[in-house]
C-alpha cells in the first residue's frame, strides 16, 4: 500500500476516508473496512475560553486562551515568548497592542484587558500566534447601557453567608437596588 499526502495548504483540516479491502489467497474470502481520518495542518490549536460575551467600558475584562494538541493535551512552553498577543479596542489592526507570554503546563492562559470608558469604543479585537498558527477570535461587542453605568460584583470570600452585605463600588451611583434571592 502507497498514501502520499500533500501538505495541507488552505484549511486547517480535512477529512479524510480510508477504505480498505482484503482478499484471502487460500479461500477467496473477501473483508472490506472504511475509516474516516481528519488530517489538520497544525499540530496544536488555539481556543478561547470566555468569561463574558461582552465587555463593560471602566472593568476589567478577562479571557483564557487554551493552547493543545489537537487531541487536547495541554501544551506547556516555558519561553516568556512562546503566546504572542494582539489586541484592541478598535478594528483597526494598526492600533493593536502586542504582548508575550509562556504558556504554563496547563496549557491555560489567563489574560486581563482594562476596557477604557470611551463611548466612541465598541469592539474587542484578540489575535494570539503560537509558532506558526495564528488565530484571529471572534470580536467582543461592548455591553449595551442606557446609561452607560456598568456594575462589577465581587464576592470576596469562600464562603458567603446570607445577612453579611458588603457592597464595594468602583464609581457613585444615585441608586442601587438589589435582590438577593435564595
Amino acid at each position: 500500500m502507497n498514501l502520499q499526502f500533500s501538505r495541507l495548504t488552505d484549511d486547517y483540516q480535512r477529512m479524510i476516508q480510508v477504505e480498505a479491502m482484503v482478499t484471502e489467497q487460500l479461500t477467496g474470502r473477501q473483508q472490506n473496512a472504511t475509516k474516516t481520518l481528519t488530517l489538520h495542518k497544525y499540530e496544536y490549536k488555539l481556543e478561547i475560553i470566555k468569561g463574558s460575551e461582552s465587555f463593560k467600558p471602566g472593568l476589567p475584562y478577562s479571557i483564557t486562551i487554551k493552547v493543545a494538541s489537537q487531541d487536547d493535551t495541554p501544551i506547556s512552553d516555558p519561553r516568556v515568548d512562546a503566546l504572542l498577543v494582539k489586541h484592541g479596542f478598535s478594528y483597526n489592526h494598526d492600533e493593536f497592542q502586542i504582548s508575550s507570554y509562556p504558556i504554563p503546563p496547563t496549557g491555560l492562559v489567563t489574560l486581563t484587558f482594562e476596557a477604557p470608558k470611551n463611548d466612541s469604543i465598541h469592539v474587542l479585537g484578540i489575535e494570539a500566534t503560537y509558532r506558526d498558527l495564528t488565530e484571529w477570535f471572534p470580536t467582543v461587542q461592548r455591553a449595551l447601557s442606557q446609561s452607560n453605568a456598568y456594575l462589577e460584583a465581587v464576592i470576596k470570600t469562600d464562603n458567603p453567608k446570607v445577612s453579611i452585605n458588603s457592597i464595594n463600588l468602583k464609581d457613585e451611583l444615585l441608586s442601587l437596588c438589589c435582590y438577593l434571592i435564595t
